[in-house]
């Protein structure tokens, strides 16, 4: 697994070399483990005038080239400088400076999976499901929740009728 601290050292000199000195305080750097489909956040707090950034621990793996998850380290640093916190024209032109310092880095919006060259997020497939027996709609779930577990409790919205379980 790859060195947080080291790719986040990496991307901030990358960015303070190619748009100044325009960084926001980051508090903490840290890995997200939950994170399935976003690759990184940075997150400011108006309250300490700070930002966090997470980086999902599926780009920091041994199977995603280094490149790849410097990219998005930049990425979320980028989002740590002022007036960035969105992907606006600022942002969008910070960026563009950091690509034309550096090509081999794709600093856009959004990547894919197979960008990274590791595998899609599957969901879960749903367990569950209840049905109106009336207007035949169906809502399905991942989780047992009380709709499919009191399913006595709940009408159809469409037709009023009781809804009945069927997974």
């Amino acid at each position: 697994m790859k060195n947080i601290y080291e790719l986040f050292d990496h991307a901030l000199s990358i960015v303070e070399e190619c748009c100044g000195d325009v960084v926001e305080p980051i508090n903490e750097v840290r890995i997200n483990y939950r994170s399935k489909k976003r690759w990184g956040m940075c997150k400011y707090t108006s309250s300490t005038d700070s930002n966090v950034i997470e980086i999902s621990n599926r780009i920091l793996g041994d199977d995603v080239p280094y490149e790849k998850a410097l990219q998005v380290v930049v990425h979320e640093v980028l989002h740590a400088t002022y007036g960035c916190h969105n992907h606006g024209k600022l942002w969008k032109r910070r960026a563009a400076q950091v690509m034309e310092k550096y090509p081999e880095l794709n600093i856009s919006r959004c990547n894919s999976a197979s960008e990274f060259g590791i595998s899609e997020y599957k969901r879960p497939d749903k367990k569950y499901a209840v049905q109106c027996p009336i207007c035949k709609r169906t809502w399905r779930r991942a989780k047992q929740s009380k709709l499919i577990t009191q399913t006595w409790r709940y009408s159809c919205k469409m037709c009023s009728a009781k809804l009945v379980r069927i997974l």
